[in-house]
């Protein structure tokens, strides 16, 4: 859940901050969780529209339109720095 998530996070951050002396390390760090993170998101986001279009949830215009957000946040994601 998310809440465990943030519960977990929270205390690696704890962790890094004793261990690790400057900040920049732990950002990059955190950077890439979170790139990984968010990626493994887009991908399960993908899977359940794709899911709904299936169940007739949602009808193909939604999913295109979905699935051009998508497309956008992981093109955003790929951009370097």
């Amino acid at each position: 859940t998310v809440e465990r998530l943030r519960s977990e996070y929270t205390d690696r951050i704890r962790q890094l901050r004793r261990e690790v002396p400057h900040e920049e390390s732990v950002r990059r760090l955190f950077s890439e969780d979170f790139e990984e993170l968010a990626r493994e998101a887009l991908r399960t986001e993908r899977d359940t529209v794709l899911a709904l279009r299936n169940e007739e949830a949602i009808n193909d215009q939604a999913l295109r339109r979905i699935q051009r957000d998508i497309d956008l946040a992981e093109a955003r994601l790929q951009r370097p720095g």
